[in-house]
Protein backbone atom coordinates (compact mmCIF):
# COMPACT_ATOMS: atom_id res chain seq x y z
CA UNK A 1 0.00 0.00 0.00
CA UNK A 2 1.41 3.06 -1.06
CA UNK A 3 2.02 6.26 1.67
CA UNK A 4 0.27 9.52 1.20
CA UNK A 5 2.04 12.49 2.51
CA UNK A 6 0.48 15.73 3.21
CA UNK A 7 1.30 18.55 2.79
CA UNK A 8 3.08 18.38 -1.27
CA UNK A 9 4.83 21.65 -0.55
CA UNK A 10 8.09 20.95 0.98
CA UNK A 11 9.53 24.58 1.83
CA UNK A 12 5.90 24.65 4.22
CA UNK A 13 7.62 23.61 7.95
CA UNK A 14 10.51 26.30 6.84
CA UNK A 15 8.49 29.02 5.92
CA UNK A 16 5.49 28.12 8.89
CA UNK A 17 2.82 29.41 6.47
CA UNK A 18 -0.68 27.74 7.06
CA UNK A 19 -2.11 25.80 4.11
CA UNK A 20 -5.67 25.22 2.08
CA UNK A 21 -6.48 22.25 0.05
CA UNK A 22 -9.42 21.18 -0.83
CA UNK A 23 -9.50 17.41 -0.85
CA UNK A 24 -11.38 15.41 -3.50
CA UNK A 25 -11.86 12.01 -3.92
CA UNK A 26 -14.59 9.63 -5.74
CA UNK A 27 -14.49 6.28 -4.87
CA UNK A 28 -14.23 5.23 -1.29
CA UNK A 29 -10.55 4.38 0.10
CA UNK A 30 -10.02 2.08 2.82
CA UNK A 31 -7.36 2.05 5.38
CA UNK A 32 -4.87 4.38 3.20
CA UNK A 33 -1.71 4.85 5.15
CA UNK A 34 -0.78 8.90 5.81
CA UNK A 35 2.02 10.66 6.42
CA UNK A 36 1.60 13.88 7.68
CA UNK A 37 4.16 16.15 8.29
CA UNK A 38 1.66 19.35 9.38
CA UNK A 39 -1.10 19.28 11.61
CA UNK A 40 -4.48 19.71 10.11
CA UNK A 41 -7.96 20.92 10.64
CA UNK A 42 -10.22 19.03 8.61
CA UNK A 43 -13.54 20.00 7.64
CA UNK A 44 -15.77 17.20 6.05
CA UNK A 45 -18.29 18.68 3.51
CA UNK A 46 -19.17 15.21 2.13
CA UNK A 47 -18.76 11.89 2.94
CA UNK A 48 -17.74 10.35 5.91
CA UNK A 49 -13.44 9.40 7.37
CA UNK A 50 -12.57 7.46 9.71
CA UNK A 51 -9.14 8.03 11.26
CA UNK A 52 -6.72 5.79 13.22
CA UNK A 53 -3.52 6.98 15.15
CA UNK A 54 -1.57 6.16 18.23
CA UNK A 55 -4.69 7.50 19.91
CA UNK A 56 -7.11 4.67 18.84
CA UNK A 57 -9.87 5.56 15.89
CA UNK A 58 -11.92 8.14 15.18
CA UNK A 59 -15.10 8.33 13.08
CA UNK A 60 -16.01 12.08 11.42
CA UNK A 61 -19.40 12.70 9.16
CA UNK A 62 -20.13 15.35 6.90
CA UNK A 63 -21.06 18.56 9.15
CA UNK A 64 -18.33 18.06 11.96
CA UNK A 65 -14.69 18.51 11.61
CA UNK A 66 -11.35 17.00 13.16
CA UNK A 67 -7.33 17.99 14.34
CA UNK A 68 -5.18 15.93 13.87
CA UNK A 69 -1.25 15.94 14.79
CA UNK A 70 1.40 15.84 12.41
CA UNK A 71 2.75 12.15 11.90
CA UNK A 72 1.52 8.89 10.65
CA UNK A 73 -2.51 7.80 10.68
CA UNK A 74 -4.50 5.27 8.64
CA UNK A 75 -7.25 6.59 7.00
CA UNK A 76 -10.80 4.92 5.26
CA UNK A 77 -12.95 7.85 3.45
CA UNK A 78 -16.72 6.60 2.16
CA UNK A 79 -17.88 8.93 -0.35
CA UNK A 80 -21.31 10.66 -0.10
CA UNK A 81 -24.12 8.57 -1.28
CA UNK A 82 -25.89 10.86 -3.80
CA UNK A 83 -22.77 12.75 -5.43
CA UNK A 84 -20.73 9.94 -4.75
CA UNK A 85 -17.77 12.07 -3.62
CA UNK A 86 -15.39 12.57 -0.75
CA UNK A 87 -14.74 16.08 0.09
CA UNK A 88 -13.06 18.04 2.98
CA UNK A 89 -10.92 21.17 3.46
CA UNK A 90 -7.80 20.77 4.89
CA UNK A 91 -6.10 23.87 6.64
CA UNK A 92 -2.80 22.95 7.53
CA UNK A 93 -0.62 24.29 10.18
CA UNK A 94 2.45 24.43 12.09
CA UNK A 95 3.16 23.24 15.68
CA UNK A 96 4.90 27.11 15.57
CA UNK A 97 1.64 28.44 15.02
CA UNK A 98 0.03 26.84 17.88
CA UNK A 99 2.87 28.05 20.35
CA UNK A 100 2.60 31.63 18.93
CA UNK A 101 -1.28 31.20 19.69
CA UNK A 102 -0.68 29.78 23.12
CA UNK A 103 1.76 32.56 23.99
CA UNK A 104 0.15 35.67 22.27
CA UNK A 105 -3.55 34.65 24.77
CA UNK A 106 -1.42 33.94 27.64
CA UNK A 107 -3.15 30.02 27.48
CA UNK A 108 -2.74 28.01 29.97
CA UNK A 109 -3.15 24.35 29.94
CA UNK A 110 -3.58 22.04 32.34
CA UNK A 111 -1.34 19.06 31.30
CA UNK A 112 -3.13 15.47 31.34
CA UNK A 113 -0.93 12.44 31.26
CA UNK A 114 -1.91 11.66 28.02
CA UNK A 115 -2.78 13.84 25.00
CA UNK A 116 -5.27 12.37 22.35
CA UNK A 117 -3.65 13.25 18.67
CA UNK A 118 -7.18 13.12 17.13
CA UNK A 119 -9.81 15.75 17.97
CA UNK A 120 -13.15 16.02 17.09
CA UNK A 121 -15.36 18.87 16.84
CA UNK A 122 -19.08 19.52 15.87
CA UNK A 123 -20.07 21.77 13.66
CA UNK A 124 -22.38 24.11 13.77
CA UNK A 125 -23.24 27.97 12.10
CA UNK A 126 -20.34 30.19 13.18
CA UNK A 127 -17.75 27.10 12.25
CA UNK A 128 -20.01 26.84 9.29
CA UNK A 129 -19.49 30.30 8.05
CA UNK A 130 -15.38 30.34 8.66
CA UNK A 131 -15.54 26.89 5.76
CA UNK A 132 -17.33 28.91 3.54
CA UNK A 133 -14.70 32.41 4.38
CA UNK A 134 -12.43 29.88 4.10
CA UNK A 135 -13.17 28.46 0.56
CA UNK A 136 -13.41 31.72 -1.05
CA UNK A 137 -9.78 32.60 -0.32
CA UNK A 138 -8.70 30.03 -3.14
CA UNK A 139 -8.36 32.19 -5.91
CA UNK A 140 -6.62 35.50 -3.98
CA UNK A 141 -2.68 35.74 -4.27
CA UNK A 142 -0.45 33.55 -2.07
CA UNK A 143 0.61 36.58 0.02
CA UNK A 144 -2.65 37.87 0.91
CA UNK A 145 -4.51 34.47 1.77
CA UNK A 146 -1.71 33.48 3.91
CA UNK A 147 -1.85 36.98 5.84
CA UNK A 148 -5.49 35.95 5.75
CA UNK A 149 -5.43 32.62 6.45
CA UNK A 150 -3.36 33.52 9.92
CA UNK A 151 -6.00 35.42 11.04
CA UNK A 152 -8.83 32.80 10.58
CA UNK A 153 -6.32 30.69 12.44
CA UNK A 154 -6.57 32.21 15.39
CA UNK A 155 -10.41 33.02 14.81
CA UNK A 156 -10.50 29.17 15.23
CA UNK A 157 -8.59 28.95 17.92
CA UNK A 158 -10.50 31.18 20.22
CA UNK A 159 -13.57 29.93 18.75
CA UNK A 160 -12.76 26.11 20.02
CA UNK A 161 -11.04 27.65 23.08
CA UNK A 162 -14.09 29.37 24.24
CA UNK A 163 -16.74 26.45 23.27
CA UNK A 164 -14.70 23.09 24.41
CA UNK A 165 -11.97 24.30 26.62
CA UNK A 166 -8.13 24.57 25.87
CA UNK A 167 -6.92 20.66 26.91
CA UNK A 168 -7.37 19.74 22.76
CA UNK A 169 -3.83 22.60 22.43
CA UNK A 170 -2.09 20.24 24.75
CA UNK A 171 -1.00 17.53 22.29
CA UNK A 172 0.25 20.48 20.11
CA UNK A 173 1.99 22.23 22.82
CA UNK A 174 4.03 19.61 24.33
CA UNK A 175 6.70 17.26 23.54
CA UNK A 176 6.54 14.23 21.20
CA UNK A 177 6.21 10.69 23.41
CA UNK A 178 9.26 8.88 22.98
CA UNK A 179 9.71 6.00 20.96
CA UNK A 180 8.51 3.54 23.53
CA UNK A 181 5.74 5.37 25.07
CA UNK A 182 4.37 5.87 21.54
CA UNK A 183 4.76 2.31 20.62
CA UNK A 184 2.62 0.86 23.85
CA UNK A 185 0.07 4.07 22.94
CA UNK A 186 -0.27 2.75 19.60
CA UNK A 187 -0.95 -1.06 20.71
CA UNK A 188 -2.97 -0.29 23.56
CA UNK A 189 -5.53 2.17 21.82
CA UNK A 190 -5.84 0.03 18.45
CA UNK A 191 -5.60 -3.61 19.95
CA UNK A 192 -9.12 -3.87 19.22
CA UNK A 193 -9.13 -2.41 15.70
CA UNK A 194 -8.89 -4.39 12.49
CA UNK A 195 -5.24 -3.52 11.86
CA UNK A 196 -2.41 -5.45 9.89
CA UNK A 197 0.74 -5.56 11.45
CA UNK A 198 2.45 -3.52 8.80
CA UNK A 199 -0.42 -0.84 9.86
CA UNK A 200 0.55 -1.28 13.48
CA UNK A 201 4.13 -0.62 12.54
CA UNK A 202 3.39 2.42 10.54
CA UNK A 203 1.47 4.22 13.24
CA UNK A 204 4.38 3.76 15.38
CA UNK A 205 7.67 4.62 13.03
CA UNK A 206 8.56 1.25 13.17
CA UNK A 207 9.35 -1.13 9.84
CA UNK A 208 7.44 -4.60 10.70
CA UNK A 209 10.35 -6.22 11.76
CA UNK A 210 11.64 -3.61 14.31
CA UNK A 211 7.45 -3.20 15.55
CA UNK A 212 7.59 -7.30 16.05
CA UNK A 213 11.09 -7.37 18.00
CA UNK A 214 9.78 -4.45 20.25
CA UNK A 215 6.33 -6.29 20.41
CA UNK A 216 8.11 -9.39 21.80
CA UNK A 217 10.34 -7.25 24.22
CA UNK A 218 7.24 -5.94 25.74
CA UNK A 219 4.88 -8.68 25.70
CA UNK A 220 6.62 -11.46 25.54
CA UNK A 221 4.07 -13.69 22.43
CA UNK A 222 4.18 -12.55 18.87
CA UNK A 223 1.96 -9.92 17.77
CA UNK A 224 -0.50 -11.75 15.89
CA UNK A 225 -1.18 -14.53 18.90
CA UNK A 226 -1.43 -11.67 21.40
CA UNK A 227 -4.09 -9.36 19.29
CA UNK A 228 -6.14 -12.32 18.26
CA UNK A 229 -6.35 -13.15 22.26
CA UNK A 230 -7.15 -9.49 22.83
CA UNK A 231 -9.97 -9.92 19.88
CA UNK A 232 -11.30 -13.32 21.37
CA UNK A 233 -11.75 -11.63 24.95
CA UNK A 234 -13.52 -8.72 23.05
CA UNK A 235 -15.75 -11.57 21.28
CA UNK A 236 -16.56 -13.48 24.83
CA UNK A 237 -17.51 -10.00 26.15
CA UNK A 238 -19.78 -9.43 23.64
CA UNK A 239 -21.22 -12.15 23.06
CA UNK A 240 -22.47 -13.06 27.11
CA UNK A 241 -22.36 -9.42 28.47
CA UNK A 242 -23.96 -7.69 25.43
CA UNK A 243 -26.22 -10.66 24.14
CA UNK A 244 -24.38 -10.15 20.50
CA UNK A 245 -25.09 -12.82 18.63
CA UNK A 246 -21.42 -14.81 16.73
CA UNK A 247 -23.33 -13.98 12.98
CA UNK A 248 -23.40 -10.13 13.78
CA UNK A 249 -20.06 -10.08 15.39
CA UNK A 250 -17.27 -12.49 13.59
CA UNK A 251 -16.03 -9.69 10.99
CA UNK A 252 -15.96 -7.03 14.21
CA UNK A 253 -13.64 -9.15 15.46
CA UNK A 254 -11.98 -9.51 12.46
CA UNK A 255 -12.71 -12.81 11.04
CA UNK A 256 -13.81 -13.37 7.32
CA UNK A 257 -16.04 -16.21 8.43
CA UNK A 258 -18.06 -17.33 10.90
CA UNK A 259 -16.79 -20.99 10.81
CA UNK A 260 -12.94 -19.76 11.03
CA UNK A 261 -14.53 -17.32 13.94
CA UNK A 262 -16.17 -20.21 15.89
CA UNK A 263 -12.76 -22.57 15.36
CA UNK A 264 -11.05 -20.00 16.94
CA UNK A 265 -12.91 -19.48 19.62
CA UNK A 266 -13.38 -23.01 20.55
CA UNK A 267 -9.98 -23.62 20.79
CA UNK A 268 -9.48 -20.60 23.10
CA UNK A 269 -12.46 -21.42 25.30
CA UNK A 270 -12.76 -24.77 24.88
CA UNK A 271 -16.78 -24.18 23.61
CA UNK A 272 -18.48 -22.51 20.57
CA UNK A 273 -19.44 -18.67 20.89
CA UNK A 274 -23.06 -19.83 20.41
CA UNK A 275 -23.01 -22.10 23.54
CA UNK A 276 -20.43 -19.08 25.45
CA UNK A 277 -23.25 -16.86 24.81
CA UNK A 278 -26.20 -19.35 25.97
Amino acid sequence: MDIISFPTNPNLRAIGDPQLSEYIVENDNSNQKVDLSQNVLSFILEGNKKIIAECGLKEVNAGSFVMIKEGNCIMTETCNSSSRKFRSLLFLFSNDMIQNFIDKYKITIDHQDTAASLNVFPSDSYISNIVNSLLQLRDLKMDVRNKILKIKFEELMLFLVSTHGNNFLQTFASESADEQSHFLEVVNQNKLNKLTISELAFLSNMSTSTFKRTFKVHYNESPIKWFTDRRLENAAYLLKQKRRRPSDIYEEIGYTSLSNFTQAFKIKYGETPKEHGA
